[in-house]
């Protein structure tokens, strides 16, 4: 897909794959990775099915976690660790990079690590969000 057509769009996570097909993917494998960004509306709107709590909340419901916020007990829309910064500027960051797991693959997990500003910038306006499972 094509960094164009996804902002146009606006597609997000429900769009590339149902929440069913998630549900039907769980039943049947019991290690799921989700390595996504989400260009949401930071307003969180929630009158729309679709905002980020809505999503992240309907992944929770199936045992699928982001391994950032749950290793380190971050609250969504309040990290403290960017994965983008707009316009590649150090004043404008945004933590909008992610990777959900299963319940059973986080049990494996070892490692997470956010890319610094610093070493990263000059490669992109994204630093890597790092996991790593035993």
């Amino acid at each position: 897909m094509k960094y164009g057509s996804f902002w146009k769009d606006r597609t997000r996570l429900t769009s590339l794959m149902s929440m069913d097909d998630v549900v039907q993917v769980n039943q049947v494998c019991f290690l799921i990775i989700i390595r996504c960004q989400f260009l949401v509306d930071t307003s969180d709107k929630k009158n729309r099915v679709s905002n980020h709590s809505a999503v992240v909340n309907r992944l929770a419901d199936k045992h699928i976690f982001s391994c950032y916020h749950k290793k380190f007990n971050q609250e969504q829309g309040k990290e403290k660790d960017p994965t983008f910064f707009l316009q590649r500027n150090s004043t404008k960051p945004y933590h909008i990079d992610y990777c959900f797991v299963s319940a059973d693959l986080f049990s494996r997990l070892q490692h997470v690590e956010i890319g610094t500003y610093d070493k990263w910038i000059t490669k992109s306006d994204h630093v890597p969000v790092i996991v790593e499972f035993e």
